[in-house]
């Protein structure tokens, strides 16, 4: 039985002369691109599916990836990907909340409650002082001249 022929139409429009792989579709250097142009149109997928992402979905999507890393069911390469397009989403999802919706800054603390607050503290200076022995006339000995 002769084995199928490479189904690769060339540049040319003509059918590959070699022989495919058993069972497989290709000769070898067309198995090779046949992969190689599937992890493209792949990739491009999923780069497509995390610009097109709101945040709660990338976020899922990190950690499924994380996860995928643990358990070696990723490639390095890949989960590289995954993660440079994802925080790149993220960037881009974060300028696009409004001014508005950004947390105030603290309110500056008025005067009235730092003096109260120095107050309090030098009270409770003076009393963990006091309690310790420290200015305490009876513990508290003069040095010797």
């Amino acid at each position: 039985m002769i084995p199928p022929l490479c189904q690769w139409i060339l540049a040319n429009e003509q059918q590959c002369a070699q022989f495919a792989l058993r069972g497989r579709r290709f000769c070898h250097a067309h198995d090779k691109l046949a992969r190689i142009e599937q992890t493209n149109r792949e990739t491009s997928a999923l780069v497509g599916q995390i610009n097109a992402s709101d945040l709660r979905t990338l976020l899922l999507r990190l950690l499924d990836t994380l996860e995928a890393v643990i358990e070696h069911r990723v490639s390095p390469n890949r989960a590289h990907l995954i993660f440079q397009v994802s925080f790149q989403r993220c960037e881009d999802l974060l300028d696009e909340v409004p001014a508005a919706a950004t947390p105030r800054p603290l309110a500056t603390p008025r005067l009235e409650d730092l003096n109260a607050t120095d107050r309090m503290i030098q009270d409770l200076t003076r009393m963990l002082s006091i309690e310790s022995g420290v200015n305490n006339p009876k513990t508290h000995s003069t040095p010797l001249a």
